[in-house]
């Protein structure tokens, strides 16, 4: 839980370098990247919480699948938006 804000600031920064590098970046790929870093955070917030209660489980383990699958996609509409953007050109 010290560290919750690690997740936002370190997809933000990647963001921004995204941004940087490719400026007309598509609305697809930044809702996905915006999800992943949400459901991330929301899954450091849960564990926080079960630590501090003084329990384990194993039920945080869906937000790690669900926010990689997330960042999986917004990867890959990333590479598939310059692709379709090289051939308007």
């Amino acid at each position: 839980m010290h560290y919750l804000f690690v997740v936002p600031l370190v997809g933000g920064i990647i963001l921004v370098l995204l941004l940087k590098t490719i400026p007309n970046l598509g609305r697809l790929s930044l809702n996905l990247w915006n999800s992943a870093v949400a459901v991330l955070t929301a899954g450091m917030l849960f564990r926080g919480i079960v630590h501090l209660s003084g329990r384990s489980t194993t039920l945080d383990q869906p937000y790690w699948y669900v926010g990689l699958a997330f960042t999986i996609l917004a990867i890959a509409s990333l590479s598939l938006q310059k692709r379709n953007s090289k051939k308007l050109v």
